[in-house]
C-alpha cells in the first residue's frame, strides 16, 4: 500500500477528492432532478446547461490568472462559495434569477476544473499514477455515494438546512485540504484570456470538435440521473438506484486495480531482465533512470 501514500501530498490530494466529490453531489446528480422537480421546464433545463458549458469554457484562463497569483487554494474557496449559491438557488428557485444561476453555476467549473491536474501532477510522481488514479476515483466515488444518501435524506425530510450545512463543512474541509497543496502556477503566457479566445473562435483545428464532443458527452452525463428519475417516477427509489451505481463503480474500480496489480507482478521480472538487457549493451541507459509502467 505504500505506493498509494508515497509522499504526505497523496492523503491531501484522496481527501480533497473525496469532500469534493460529497459537496458537489448535489450539482452532479441531483442538480438537474431537483431543477425538473421544483418546476423548471425541461427545455429550459437543456439551455442552461449549455450556456452554462460555453461560458464555463470561455472562462476557463481565470484558473491561472487567479492561481498564479493566489495560490490553488483560493480557486477552490472561490469555486466553492459559487457553488454553495449556486445549490442554494437549486433548492429555492433559480428560475427566480435565471442571469445569476446561470453565472454561479458556470464559473465554479472554470476555476477549479484543472486544480486535480495542476496539483497531482505537481505531486504524482509518475511510477504511482496508474495507483494514484485508481486511489483516486474510490475517494471520489466514496464522497458521492455517502452524499446520495445524505442528500437524499434531506430531501426527503424536509431538512434542507442542514443538508446545505453538510455540504457547505465538506466544501470547507476541501478548501483546507488543498491549502495543505497549495502552490503557485507559472504562466508563461499574460495574456492567456485574449489568446483562448482567440483560438476558440478563428483557428480551425480538428481539436475543438474534440471538445465540443466532450463538452456534450459531460452534458448528457448530468442528464442521466434526471433520466432515471423520469422512469421510476419515485425519489427515494432513484436515490437507491444512484447509490448501487456508484458501490458497484468502486467494486469495478477495485476489481481493475487488482488485475492490473497481477499483470504488473508477471510482468516486472521480464522488465528488470530488459533494463540489464540495454545497461549492458547500451551504455547510454545506464545514465537513464528508466522505470517499468506501475
Amino acid at each position: 500500500m505504500k505506493e498509494y501514500f508515497y509522499k504526505i501530498q497523496y492523503k491531501w490530494l484522496y481527501l480533497t477528492q473525496f469532500f469534493f466529490a460529497f459537496g458537489n453531489s448535489f450539482i452532479d446528480i441531483f442538480g438537474v432532478v431537483m431543477l425538473y422537480k421544483n418546476g423548471m421546464p425541461l427545455y429550459l433545463i437543456l439551455l442552461l446547461y449549455g450556456l452554462r458549458f460555453g461560458i464555463m469554457g470561455l472562462c476557463s484562463p481565470l484558473f491561472l490568472k487567479v492561481a498564479s497569483k493566489h495560490g490553488i487554494a483560493s480557486c477552490t474557496l472561490l469555486a466553492n462559495l459559487l457553488r454553495m449559491a449556486g445549490i442554494f438557488m437549486i433548492q429555492n428557485g433559480a428560475e427566480n434569477n435565471l442571469l445569476l444561476f446561470l453565472i454561479v453555476m458556470s464559473l465554479p467549473g472554470a476555476l477549479s476544473n484543472p486544480i486535480e491536474d495542476a496539483i497531482s501532477s505537481q505531486y504524482v510522481e509518475s511510477e504511482h499514477r496508474g495507483r494514484y488514479n485508481s486511489m483516486r476515483n474510490i475517494a471520489r466515488i466514496c464522497g458521492q455515494a455517502l452524499a446520495s444518501v445524505v442528500v437524499a435524506w434531506g430531501i426527503v425530510s424536509e431538512n434542507n438546512t442542514l443538508v446545505l450545512l453538510l455540504i457547505a463543512i465538506a466544501f470547507v474541509l476541501d478548501y483546507f485540504c488543498t491549502a495543505i497543496v497549495d502552490y503557485k502556477p507559472q504562466i508563461m503566457n499574460k495574456n492567456v484570456l485574449k489568446e483562448t479566445i482567440k483560438y476558440i473562435f478563428k483557428s480551425k483545428n480538428n481539436y475543438q470538435a474534440i471538445y465540443a464532443l466532450r463538452t456534450n458527452h459531460v452534458i448528457e452525463r448530468l442528464f442521466v440521473p434526471l433520466y432515471i428519475y423520469l422512469v421510476l417516477q419515485d425519489f427515494v427509489a432513484f436515490t437507491a438506484v444512484i447509490t448501487v451505481s456508484l458501490l458497484i463503480q468502486i467494486i469495478t474500480v477495485t476489481l481493475i486495480r487488482k488485475v492490473n496489480r497481477q499483470k504488473h507482478k508477471k510482468n516486472k521480472p521480464y522488465c528488470n531482465h530488459s533494463k540489464k538487457f540495454h545497461n549492458s549493451n547500451f551504455p547510454i541507459y545506464q545514465k537513464q533512470n528508466g522505470n517499468c509502467i506501475q
